[in-house]
This record gives structure tokens, C-alpha cells and sequence, in this order.
């Protein structure tokens, strides 16, 4: 429970055990740009502070062509101590990378050559497109720091463990006061809260505490192990109808 923060927060069950496929992020978010044309789609989340930035950048520019302008980048910095030291990260410096991260991936975004010398990254002259492009950036996360993150650099806030929406409503409110403080409130924002279902009655709810999107977990619809994906996509549709 200690380094478990479902064990921590008392959710159902945790976020993985050894059964649980884990996918790449990348990978997934490419083959369903390539098989879908409407949706907007968010990575929730891709742990950026565990990839060079310009290696970042090269793949949100890539996703954003692919998806045809539908992709939005919802990063994060992770908690797993364990997976940062797999890879050969500092867990410790993960903030200040994060940091780092986004200043190289806006100047990316600028489009055309480009250089940064900081504390963890320098390089020269480099371009990852000639042209600019513009990716919403989306922060997960609810600690203090991560949330001073979202209101100074982020275009939406999404929420991840609490099982609470109240709590996340409070959440949001707390950015908002942030973004008014930082003087980023004019710009575009959305927040995404997870919901534990899909009652009518606890969404309108809900929504009329504020502005926000929901999130609903896959097994919330269908339930937990092997669901064929006929079953899958009438949930869905039942989901989306209510």
C-alpha cells in the first residue's frame, strides 16, 4: 500500500498485477488514429520524463499527422519509483525534467531549427518539422506541484487515481484559482474527472458542480477479464446514448 496508490486510496482493485497487459502507448495511439476519423484522442498518460524530449516531440508530431489534428498529448511524471530506475531515470529529478521536456516540446512545435541548453538536456541546432504544428498538452497528476504544472503550462487537467468525484471537482477548482494566478486563465481549458459509472442522474450531477468531461474506465462499462469487443462496442454505444 505504500508504493500502490490504488492500495493507498482504497480503489477496488490495483492499477496492474502480473496478468495485466501493458502496452505501448505509442503503438496504440497510431493504430487508432489510423482506424477511427471523428474522435479526439488523448494519451492518458504517456510518462514523458522517461524518453529524451526530442524523441518526445518526434513522436507528438508524428501522432498529430497521423491522427490528421485529433491527437492531444496527456503527460505525466509517473509515482513508480521501481520503473524509473529500470530504465536508468532519476526518480527525484523527475519535475524538474518534466520542466525541460515542455520547453523543448513548444519550441519543437515552433517549427523549424531550434537549440536548448539546460540542467538535464543541451543540444544544438536541430528540427523536428518545418512547419509549426500545435498539440494540446494535458497534465495528469494531483499533487501540488503537478497541479501548479497544469495551471502554468497545460491546455486540460485529467484525473487518474482519486475514486472520488467530488474531490476531483475540488481538483479542478484549484487549478482554475491557479490559472487566475499565473494570469493562464484566458486560455483554452479543459478537465477531464473519472466517473465510477454511468448514472444519468450522478452525471447531470456532477456536471452541474462545473465544466468538466468524463472519463469512464473500460471494465466500469463491461466489466473485468476477457469481453469480446462486439460486447465491448455495444456498451459503448449504450454508454454514449445514456
Amino acid at each position: 500500500a505504500d508504493e500502490d496508490p490504488t492500495e493507498a486510496s482504497g480503489l477496488p482493485r490495483s492499477i496492474y498485477d502480473a496478468d495485466t497487459k501493458l502496452y505501448d502507448l505509442v503503438a496504440v495511439t497510431a493504430a487508432v488514429a489510423r482506424e477511427t476519423k471523428r474522435i479526439q484522442i488523448i494519451t492518458g498518460i504517456y510518462l514523458a520524463t522517461l524518453r529524451h524530449p526530442l524523441m518526445t516531440a518526434r513522436t507528438v508530431a508524428t501522432l498529430h499527422e497521423l491522427s490528421r489534428g485529433r491527437f492531444q498529448f496527456g503527460v505525466g511524471v509517473g509515482w513508480n519509483k521501481a520503473e524509473y530506475e529500470a530504465v536508468g531515470g532519476v526518480f527525484e529529478d523527475r519535475g524538474s525534467i518534466m520542466d525541460e521536456t515542455l520547453d523543448i516540446l513548444q519550441a519543437a512545435m515552433k517549427g523549424g531549427p531550434f537549440e536548448y541548453h539546460g540542467r538535464h538536456f543541451s543540444f544544438g541546432p536541430v528540427q523536428i518539422s518545418k512547419q509549426p504544428f500545435k498539440v494540446p498538452i494535458l497534465f495528469g497528476g494531483h499533487s501540488p506541484p503537478a497541479l501548479r504544472r497544469t495551471a502554468r503550462h497545460g491546455d486540460g487537467w485529467m484525473s487518474s487515481i482519486s475514486n472520488k468525484p467530488d474531490e476531483l471537482v475540488d481538483i479542478t477548482r484549484q487549478i482554475d484559482g491557479l490559472r487566475k494566478e499565473m494570469g493562464t486563465h484566458n486560455r483554452p481549458f479543459q478537465h477531464w474527472i473519472k466517473m465510477n459509472g454511468i448514472d444519468p442522474a450522478e452525471c447531470a450531477r456532477v456536471r452541474g458542480l462545473g465544466p468538466v468531461n468524463f472519463v469512464l474506465y473500460g471494465e466500469g462499462l463491461w466489466g473485468p477479464g476477457q469481453v469480446s469487443f462486439q460486447t465491448r462496442r455495444q456498451r459503448l454505444k449504450e454508454a454514449r446514448e445514456q
